[in-house]
Parts: structure tokens; C-alpha cells; sequence
């Protein structure tokens, strides 16, 4: 096998490996994405029943 040959198959490995970690890292970033629709979704909640007990102490 040529020096080339041996280059060529190195690069599409290093290729097939970066190709991994971007889809994993995809993988990751719509993970934190769902849990910070979540997290947002469950302070609104919080903040309404907050603001209702403030109303029904003030009234």
C-alpha cells in the first residue's frame, strides 16, 4: 500500500469519526433544547399560580 493509499484511508476515518461526534452532538443539542422547552414551560406554570396566590392574599 502507498504512503497515499494509507493517507486516503486515515482522512475517511477521521471522517467517519468526526461524522459521529456531530451526530451525537445533534443528539445533544435537541435534548437541551427539549428540556429547556420543559424548564420554561413548567416556569410559566410556577409563575401563574404564583401570581394567582398573590391576588388571593391581596383581595
Amino acid at each position: 500500500m502507498t504512503e497515499l493509499e494509507t493517507e486516503v484511508k486515515l482522512l475517511k476515518k477521521e471522517l467517519h469519526d468526526q461524522k459521529k461526534i456531530h451526530d451525537r452532538l445533534d443528539i445533544a443539542i435537541e435534548k437541551l433544547t427539549d428540556v429547556s422547552n420543559s424548564i420554561h414551560r413548567m416556569l410559566a406554570v410556577h409563575e401563574e399560580k404564583l401570581t394567582r396566590q398573590e391576588e388571593a392574599i391581596f383581595q
